[in-house]
Formats: structure tokens, sequence, C-alpha cells
């Protein structure tokens, strides 16, 4: 199977197991999604998806309580996935979880934190 045949076929998997649907995250298609946010031949098609979602509470406390703070998940490409999208998501979003984003600030591994060190904490 060549390269393109690849992105293709797992670009195909992940859109018939969309995360989101009828108002519910559904966390093991979350899971799949925050994997590939790390594979450059699909983060574009992910990237693309959670940008509707970027202003989501919930995603958000799902992402930092669930995957970025979860001790099970620690140093998989879900956790560098989930720092990825909290780094793009809307401040408010990230205000209402205000308890779980400074506890994840609080991690010694740099790219666990989800705010730049410069950023306003309050």
């Amino acid at each position: 199977m060549g390269y393109s045949d690849y992105n293709n076929q797992k670009a195909n998997e992940l859109k018939q197991n969309i995360p989101y649907c009828n108002g519910e995250w559904n966390h093991n298609y979350l899971y799949e999604y925050l994997v590939a946010v790390n594979d450059d031949r699909l983060d574009y098609f992910i990237l693309d998806f959670f940008k509707s979602h970027y202003d989501d509470k919930e995603l958000a406390r799902i992402l930092l309580q669930d995957f970025l703070l979860d001790d099970g998940y620690d140093g998989s490409d879900s956790q560098l996935g989930a720092a990825v999208i909290l780094r793009r998501m809307d401040k408010s979003a990230l205000a209402a979880n205000k308890e779980l984003v400074l506890l994840a600030q609080q991690n010694e591994v740099y790219w666990k934190r989800p705010l730049a060190e410069d950023d306003d904490l309050s």
C-alpha cells in the first residue's frame, strides 16, 4: 500500500468514527483523533475537524482531565495530541476549566502545559 493509499484509508476510517455525535464525545474515537494529530499525513484533516470545537468547554475538560492529566496515558501520543488541541482552543473554554488548566501548567514536562509561560493565567 502506497503512502497516498494509507492516507486515504486512514482518513476514511477516522471519518467513519467521528468522536462527536448527538452532543456527546466518544472517548475511544477521540483517542484515535488525538493520536492522529501527531501524524503529519493526517493532521490537516484532524485539525480541521477540531476547529469547530475550539470553544467547547466540555472538550477542554475532557482533554485536560481524561487525557493530559491522566497518568494512564502518560507520554502517549494522545496526550501530545490533547496538548496540541488545547493550545489552539479558545481561552473561554480553558477559563471554564481554570483549575485543571492551572494543574496542567504545573507539569514539569513543558509540552504538557496548555499555555505558554508568558500567557496570563488569570
